[in-house]
């Protein structure tokens, strides 16, 4: 396999998932995502991060990323678009890979060269 697949195979077949912007709330599509992966048939790690504390089906919510400090293969966004770069800055050092979930929510965001 060469270091595209691989890459790819992180992406599509994550051995662990990170969902970001998870809440104890019934409504929070952090919290349904997370409910909904086993049930898509997913059978690896789930993590969860947020700033409201709390549990989401027996697993901590972390309220820093940097709390995980291990790497994980996908993470999930699911936070407002100017947080999102101070988000992968938080785990530049271990992310793997990050797909981001924004609902026409660019505004007031100003991108650089990388993207951010």
């Amino acid at each position: 396999m060469n270091d595209k697949s691989a890459e790819f195979n992180k992406f599509f077949y994550p051995e662990s998932i990170l969902v970001i912007g998870v809440s104890p709330a019934p409504s929070n599509l952090g919290r349904n995502i997370v409910s909904n992966l086993p049930l898509a048939g997913y059978n690896g790690e789930i993590l969860s991060a947020g700033r409201t504390p709390g549990v989401v089906f027996g697993q901590r919510i972390y309220l820093s990323i940097e709390e995980i400090n291990r790497p994980v293969d996908l993470a999930v966004v699911l936070t407002p678009a100017a947080t999102v770069p101070g988000i992968l800055e938080q785990g530049s050092p271990w992310l793997q890979g990050c797909g981001n979930i924004n609902a026409a929510d660019g505004r007031g965001v100003h991108r650089n060269d990388r993207g951010r």
